[in-house]
């Protein structure tokens, strides 16, 4: 069930929004001519928009329940969200963020390399401004490569162990973990677990037909014969006699032949 929070998908979905952070900073660095050594400004870069990141997963990770300019309060949390923030500031979180930011180190080398291609079609004025641009670029770049790494690593938790994990205590949240937003009594919508469906029981097999014989008795239709009386014996039905009347204007005369002489 922890595996359909809808915190867990937006922040493991904006790992998609890399690339666009990634064309911005290119565009920044690629503006006017570098003020100082192309290896001075990379470092500058680094130090920047990819270290402040590893100290702060590696310290005080991010809160995932919010979206970058609101964040829900620690006491709106549920059970399951308090163990997430227990995983994610187990042990594993800081090394994991030190991996996370090697090729990110290697991105901002990359797009130093390359900036020569988009001189031509860069809309920013000069280099100054540029520069702060691709470090804010870089910055957020950075964050959603962390965040999404953090809570990318929950999906590979098992259900037990995940169950196992104490809930983290409601009254260090605020000082454990990096709140950025306003606090919001709710962002995204809950999902509740579906209700099982109901099954119907089988039949017992020792009650069930097992020859033709015993199937064709069962599905015959039973005649049912109609109860007798309390003396045992048919109650005979009653005669009818009808008797027929001669019609009106005839008399009932006597045959001549049968008046005696």
């Amino acid at each position: 069930m922890f595996r359909r929070d809808p915190y867990l998908w937006l922040h493991l979905t904006s790992f998609a929004a890399l690339p666009l952070w990634l064309w911005v900073a290119w565009l920044g660095v690629a503006a006017g001519r570098p003020i100082l050594p192309v290896t001075v400004e990379i470092f500058l870069l680094v130090t920047v928009a990819v270290v402040p990141w590893v100290w702060l997963q590696w310290t005080r990770p991010f809160n995932p329940f919010g979206i970058w300019v609101a964040v829900l309060p620690p006491n709106q949390l549920s059970l399951a969200q308090r163990q997430w923030l227990t995983r994610i500031k187990g042990k594993f979180t800081g090394p994991l963020a030190v991996i996370m930011a090697l090729p990110m180190v290697w991105l901002v080398g990359q797009i130093y390399g390359f900036a020569p291609l988009a001189q031509a079609v860069t809309p920013i004025p000069n280099h100054v401004l540029g520069f702060g641009l691709g470090a804010i670029a870089l910055f957020l770049a950075n964050g959603m490569v962390q965040v999404s790494a953090s809570t990318a690593g929950l999906l590979l938790t098992g259900e037990a162990k995940f169950t196992a994990t104490p809930d983290y205590p409601v009254a260090q949240i605020r000082q454990d973990f990096l709140n950025i937003g306003l606090p919001v009594q709710k962002l995204l919508p809950t999902i509740t677990p579906e209700a099982a469906p109901e099954i119907s029981p089988s039949p017992d097999p020792e009650t069930m037909p097992e020859t033709p014989e015993e199937v064709e008795a069962v599905s015959s239709p039973v005649d049912v014969e109609p109860p007798a009386d309390d003396q045992g014996t048919e109650t005979p039905e009653p005669a009818v006699t009808v008797e027929v009347l001669p019609p009106e204007g005839e008399e009932n005369t006597a045959d001549p032949q049968d008046d005696p002489a």
